[in-house]
């Protein structure tokens, strides 16, 4: 009989292999074994999450209550707890928890952080300000705590006051030794220094962050995995049918909607204004899609080209079951469970972009809106975000490995649009977008063939993510304008070393230096 252990190791062991389904089944095994562990229990609603599962992982976090961290022993599973709720969009529960900390406690001041930044994500300032003045034993009289400086100063900077709050990330990522926390402040000061005139500088704090992560990325396997996925993807796609697409029906009258373009090209602007004005339910980044085509390409003990031959052999029965998981999977992100077959919704998941031979087989009903925005923005816009010790996290490291990156996904769009006839497709300019936003989503709302009004559009939260996790959550909800076009002008010294290849590829985008 295996031991709790075994059980344990086996399930990390399958999820680091990015197999969260046999990963699921090794931890609920192992809470079987041991109902009343925490860290189990943890495990299991972490990998729902990752499989899409939101109302079951939401069903384990209740098993817990929310009084976890009640007790100085209990304060790090509280932490973690807080952190899986607000994943599953349950704010209320999760500032529960990063309350009970106990004052004193050691984990107490990071509690008092997330706390105050999930205020802000949420668009709750005030209540933000009030999180922290009510721990003044987080201040001393050298320096703040560094955690309250980085809660304030995120709040400075969405409040306008860039100069007090450069001030306080500056002095947190001088005066203290690398961590996560300062790692956190360099990546936030170094987009606020570039936002405020000074890319030099910015650049130089973000390689320091760079330098520091390089050291806790498994650089090899990172670098193997992109190489061999951006190779897959070059191979399935050129050995597709010339027919691949021909099938696809036109965007008009389609009930479901995929957002799609590499990250930083405008997705999460667009999902937010077309699910206003479009009336429509809109999801962020689910996992589903991904999630379920994994599994039925290992069922099928296929990868790359051959999946694509046996997508290729799909008859409707299939593609009609896939439609239907998807949906469920869907369903489970929105508050209340329920059917969302008849409902608009809106997909918004740029993580899809280089899987839309998949896409296009496994969800036919669905239509596409593709965000192009200028390769050279969208690759300085991924290197000042913290990607992660993922593939694109690695890419990311450098700027030329960001365009690299970009300049991939782009090729792909590239070679599906031209496959593609006008009305399979809409596609959106950021730039057009910015410039005249209510016009663009008034187009995009009349090629879907959906009524909706993109100037009298209102908010309505019961139509949006509970928390919106892509790094543009703040951009989203402010009225739009051209500040990030041309963007990468501030760093043209550095854009003026890339390659004519380069070049001739961000020119086939329609885009000139």
């Amino acid at each position: 009989m295996r031991t709790i252990d075994a059980i344990l190791i086996e399930g990390f062991q399958a999820r680091q292999r990015d197999l969260p389904e046999q990963a699921l089944l090794r931890f609920e095994e192992a809470l079987a074994l041991e109902p009343g562990d925490p860290g189990i229990r943890l495990e299991v609603a972490r990998t729902n999450l990752d499989l899409g599962l939101r109302h079951e992982a939401i069903a384990q976090l209740r098993a817990m209550g929310v009084d976890a961290g009640a007790s100085e022993d209990d304060a790090e599973v509280a932490l973690e707890l807080a952190r899986l709720w607000t994943r599953a969009g349950g704010v209320e529960e999760a500032l529960a928890l990063y309350r009970a900390v106990p004052r004193g406690n050691l984990h107490k001041p990071q509690a008092v952080l997330e706390a105050v930044l999930l205020l802000e994500r949420t668009h709750r300032l005030d209540a933000a300000r009030a999180e922290v003045a009510q721990h003044p034993h987080l201040k001393s009289r050298r320096l703040p705590d560094p955690t309250a400086a980085l809660a304030l100063a995120v709040l400075d900077e969405r409040e306008g006051d860039r100069e007090t709050a450069s001030a306080r990330l500056a002095r947190v990522w001088r005066e203290l030794p690398p961590s996560e926390l300062t790692l956190e402040c360099g990546y936030r000061l170094a987009r606020l220094w570039d936002r405020m005139g000074r890319p030099r500088e910015a650049r130089g704090v973000l390689e320091q962050c760079k330098q520091v992560e390089r050291t806790q990325m498994q650089a090899a396997a990172l670098e193997q995995h992109l190489s061999a996925r951006r190779a897959s993807d070059r191979a399935t796609l050129r050995e597709l049918p010339a027919d691949w697409f021909a099938s696809r029906p036109a965007v008009r009258g389609a009930q479901r909607v995929m957002v799609l373009g590499h990250p930083r090209s405008g997705t999460s602007l667009m999902g937010r204004r077309l699910s206003q004005a479009g009336d429509a339910v809109w999801v962020d980044e689910c996992p589903a899609f991904s999630v379920l085509a994994r599994k039925l390409a290992m069922d099928q003990g296929q990868d790359g080209a051959r999946f694509a031959d046996y997508l290729g052999s799909l008859g409707p029965e299939v593609t009609e079951r896939f439609t239907q998981t998807y949906l469920e999977r869907i369903a489970q992100q929105l508050p209340e469970a329920g059917d969302v077959s008849d409902a608009r919704l809106i997909d918004k998941n740029p993580g899809l972009s280089n899987s839309l031979p998949a896409l296009n087989r496994l969800l036919p009903g669905s239509a596409w809106v593709y965000l192009e925005r200028d390769p050279r923005d969208v690759a300085v816009s991924c290197y000042f975000q913290r990607m992660g010790a993922t593939p694109l996290g690695w890419a990311c490291q450098t700027l030329d490995g960001a365009l690299e990156a970009v300049l991939h996904t782009a090729s792909l769009w590239g070679a599906v649009r031209e496959r593609l006839h006008a009305s399979q497709a809409v596609v959106v300019r950021y730039e057009t977008l910015v410039e005249t936003p209510d016009t663009e989503v008034t187009r995009v709302l009349n090629e879907l063939g959906w009524q909706g009004n993109a100037t009298s559009a209102g908010a309505d939260a019961s139509k949006e993510p509970a928390v919106v996790h892509s790094p543009t959550y703040a951009e989203v909800r402010r009225p739009v304008d051209a500040r990030a076009v041309e963007r990468w002008r501030r760093h043209a010294d550095v854009f003026g070393k890339f390659t004519a290849e380069h070049s001739q590829a961000i020119a086939a985008r329609g885009y000139s230096a």
